[in-house]
This record gives structure tokens, sequence and C-alpha cells, in this order.
């Protein structure tokens, strides 16, 4: 059933997959090259704002949103974690767990931001108000989709490491920028 949503999404948008395989091509240009440059965070940060973004308002199935932004989190964090081992490095696994856990932070603080500004939309709108179609039924195999999801996503968290975002300025220029991109 997700498999079929997809294709049918991919036939629907087809310039949305070529952003995500285009992302994903400069990522894997990132682990090889300077991936610490200007152009490179700035690259990070707009996908994963994309991401974030489209957990909240995107049309396909919230099964394949949620596994695209937890493997847009891996993927974002992959350099910080190959570049050191292929350098030799000593502090190999000092980095990775900050950026991760940076990644994770903006991402859910964007997506909160994104359905904050969805809902605030909607209850302004001067649309009539729908109320829900009945009982929701979820397909045992989308029950186990959202095992390996949360699986995933707790291994993730456990790895990260929250402990240098303790700064309150940060933390606002944080939101704030989360804020912005949700509302784009």
């Amino acid at each position: 059933m997700v498999i079929k949503l997809m294709l049918n999404s991919f036939r629907q948008r087809p310039l949305t997959w070529l952003f995500w395989i285009a992302a994903a091509c400069l990522d894997a240009v990132a682990v090889f090259t300077d991936h610490e440059a200007s152009f490179a965070n700035a690259l990070v940060l707009g996908q994963m704002f994309v991401a974030s973004g489209w957990l909240v308002l995107g049309k396909t199935h919230r099964l394949a949103r949620a596994g695209v932004l937890i493997a847009t989190l891996g993927t974002l964090s992959l350099p910080d974690f190959i570049v050191p081992r292929l350098r030799g490095g000593f502090y190999r696994d000092l980095v990775w767990p900050h950026v991760l856990a940076m990644l994770v932070s903006l991402a859910m603080a964007t997506a909160a931001m994104s359905w904050i500004w969805w809902s605030l939309a909607k209850f302004t709108s001067s649309e009539p108000r729908t109320a829900s179609s009945g009982k929701r039924q979820f397909p045992l195999a989308e029950l186990f989709g959202w095992m390996i999801i949360v699986a995933a996503g707790s291994l993730g968290i456990r790895w990260a490491d929250f402990s240098l975002q303790d700064n309150p300025k940060n933390l606002a220029l944080g939101l704030a920028l989360a804020s912005l991109a949700a509302a784009m």
C-alpha cells in the first residue's frame, strides 16, 4: 500500500523526488569534500528544513514522510561521522553526536512550528470545518513500519549529545530560524 502511494506520488510530483535525488547526490559529494564549508552547512540546513516541513505538510503517506525525515537526519550527520575516520583523526567520535543533536533539535522545532503555522492558517480560513470521518484503521504492515521508524529515531536520539545546547541565546536563535523556515 505504501509503495503504491509512493509511486502515485512520484508520478504526480516528479520535481519533489528530483529534489530528494539531487539532495542525496550533493550529500554524497559533501562526504568526500570539505563538508564544513558555509555552502555545505546552508545545504544541510535547507534539506533539513524541507524534510521536517514536509513531515507535517506533505501529501504522501505519513510513514514515508517520517522515514524520509529519519533518513535525512542520518544522511546529514554522516559526513561528520565518516570524514574523521577517513582522515585518521584522534577525536573521531567527538563532533558527530553534537551535529546529530543539533539537527534533531532543529528538525523537531521546524516540524512543530510548521504544524503551528498550518493550524493557525486552518483556524483563520473561511472554509467550513469538517468533522472526522469515523474511526481510523491502521494496517499491520504500517504498524511494523512505525516500529522501525521509532527504533531508528530512538537510536539516533540515544547517540545524540545534547550537552552543548544549553545556551538560551542559541536556543532562541534556533527557534526563530525554525519559525521562519516553517513560515515559508
